[in-house]
């Protein structure tokens, strides 16, 4: 189960030492950019999914589901973006790529504290679900 805080152990914002001493990510490397934000990958996921990204300033800042993982609400990869919006009155999809006339883009919704889902559409199907720091300082 992926939410609200985190997946298991591992949870947002913790350090790079912390997120290894879960056992559940493997992995870390630094990325040579201006943000000097770092990246690893969650044990057992396979291709580019499992990616968890790191900020030195604010330590994990995102994790991203694959498989069968779920919300502590049932939504998984496949549900359409209609159960999405229904399971979390606060969802807010993204004007930039207007999600919610295409079926297609990003969207939010609060999980707890500070810390959101993130989830990606693709034809009205949840094709990317994870978890994400609302001040996170690494991407986009």
């Amino acid at each position: 189960m992926i939410g609200p805080t985190g997946l298991g152990t591992l949870k947002i914002g913790m350090t790079v030492s912390q997120a290894k001493a879960t056992g559940l990510i493997t992995s870390y490397e630094a990325y040579d950019g201006p943000e000097g934000c770092g990246y690893s990958k969650l044990k057992g996921a396979g291709g580019s999914a499992g990616a968890v990204t790191h900020s030195p300033q604010l330590g994990v800042v995102a994790i991203q589901g694959y498989g069968k993982m779920h919300t502590p609400e049932g939504i998984g990869l496949g549900d359409t973006l209609d159960e999405v919006k229904q399971t979390y009155p606060d969802f807010e999809a993204s004007d930039v790529d207007e999600t919610e006339r295409t079926g297609d883009g990003r969207a939010w919704a609060h999980a707890a504290g500070k810390v959101n889902y993130r989830f990606t559409f693709d034809n009205d199907k949840l094709t990317e679900l994870g978890l994400e720091h609302q001040n996170q300082d690494c991407y986009e």
